[in-house]
């Protein structure tokens, strides 16, 4: 192994050490300062009625397992167990952050090590990513919420790694990033599905046809499971209805897909009735900007014949990611009902997500590596001192003893119940 993989560089590690730590303050200090948000107290609610009663409903969205409640118990399920243990919000928010860091440090690790990177740099790429993800993404506190955008791109992850191992077990985790977090990925995870599938070598196209029905069963696995669960607690009949109920709030008229279609671009952007007419030019700017830095990075491999062949894993899964987040760019900008920037995150994370693969493919290029060597070492340093400028008042925010997230034990309290719809 080359003698650079092998020696410690103090500097570096002690940036990322840095980095690492002043990363989860932040994250500390989310879980205390962040306000009230509906959706996480509706979230935690039908984790813990799900875990004590079998039925995924709230005080605020009631009914037989709403499909209103949109975001699924893969994601929700740790503010359950956190709460029903004893634990506060405040906990629960710092459980999901510390899950989210570590599956974001392995699955680097998992795409990177077996391309011979060292572990200063496998945590190094990590903690530079967490710190994109903590500090950059619009609504970045989402995801100590129980929200499910970035662990249904996080289950993404983890089907493709998966897929070198088992086929079946990678439309099980696409599956889980669908049904489980949220279903706006569907078109993502079907995508990759059949790149996966594709590229498969020396498989005849029949027998890849067979592969794809049989792995398609996986997918729609947790959706079984979940109807399945439905019609052992409440019956065959209340399944019927909880089916067509999701149907119709995912593209029927509860949906919002068949309201302003009239609008065009233009119009939409400089509506009152959406709320992109009101964020910050700055976030307008990061909103876009991840596409556009996926774009460029796409191109520069393209252009550089950085993958050895289009048509395999790597390729195929490239392009369909690519795809994947273009076309919820497009139903962001074209059917969004309110244009919140939270409905934008998933295709941010799948940018994110895809931006740090294309830059692992532009470093194993020797060209590649000679210019990204210096502009690693740089992101550390520029982040370490963005981190240690924002401490005090991180810390500041920690130690305030009037969080919302220390003082809520009880998500059932009617003190923190919006209003009952």
């Amino acid at each position: 192994m080359k003698r650079s993989h092998t020696l410690l560089y103090p500097v570096d590690w002690a940036m990322i050490a840095i980095i690492g730590i002043l990363t989860m303050l932040k994250i500390v200090y989310g879980a205390n300062a962040e306000p009230k948000f509906e959706d996480e107290i509706i979230n935690s609610q039908a984790a813990c009625n799900f875990f004590k009663y079998g039925n995924y409903t709230s005080l605020v969205i009631r009914g037989i397992f709403p499909p209103a409640i949109s975001t699924g118990l893969a994601t929700t399920w740790l503010s359950g167990v956190v709460l029903l243990c004893g634990g506060s919000l405040f906990v629960a928010r710092v459980a999901y952050g510390i899950l989210v860091y570590a599956q974001v440090l392995f699955l680097v690790a998992v795409f990177t090590r077996p391309l011979g990177w060292s572990w200063r740099r496998v945590l190094g790429v990590g903690g530079i990513l967490m710190a994109v993800l903590v500090w950059t993404v619009p609504y970045n506190f989402g995801f100590i919420k129980g929200l499910g955008e970035l662990q249904g791109a996080l289950f993404i992850g983890w089907a493709i790694a998966c897929s070198t191992v088992s086929l079946p077990g990678a439309f099980l985790l696409l599956g889980c990033a669908v049904w489980g977090c949220k279903f706006i990925y569907l078109p993502t995870a079907l995508l990759i599905g059949l790149a996966l599938i594709i590229s498969q070598p020396k498989v005849s196209l029949t027998q890849k046809l067979r592969n794809f029905i049989f792995c398609s069963l996986f997918f729609i696995l947790p959706l079984l499971i979940w109807i399945l669960i439905i019609f052992w607690n409440f019956g065959y009949e209340q399944a019927g209805i909880w089916f067509k109920e999701f149907c119709n709030f995912v593209m029927g008229d509860k949906s919002g897909i068949q309201e302003n279609v009239n609008l065009g671009l233009w119009e939409r952007l400089h509506s009152s009735n959406f709320e992109w007419n009101s964020l910050p030019g700055r976030m307008k700017a990061r909103m876009v900007g991840y596409y556009g830095v996926t774009a460029i990075l796409f191109f520069v491999v393209l252009k550089g014949k950085m993958v050895k062949s289009w048509l395999d894993k790597s390729g195929l899964t490239i392009i369909a990611i690519f795809i994947g987040s273009s076309l919820i760019y497009a139903w962001y900008f074209r059917y969004s009902q309110v244009m919140w920037p939270r409905h934008l995150q998933p295709a941010i994370y799948l940018c994110i997500g895809l931006c740090t693969f294309l830059l692992v493919v532009i470093n194993h290029d020797k060209i590649g590596h000679k210019i990204l060597k210096p502009i690693f070492i740089a992101a550390l340093f520029f982040i370490m001192c963005f981190e240690i400028i924002k401490t005090p008042v991180i810390i500041n925010g920690i130690q305030n003893n009037n969080g919302f997230g220390r003082h809520c034990t009880n998500v059932f309290d009617k003190k923190w119940l919006p209003k009952v719809t």
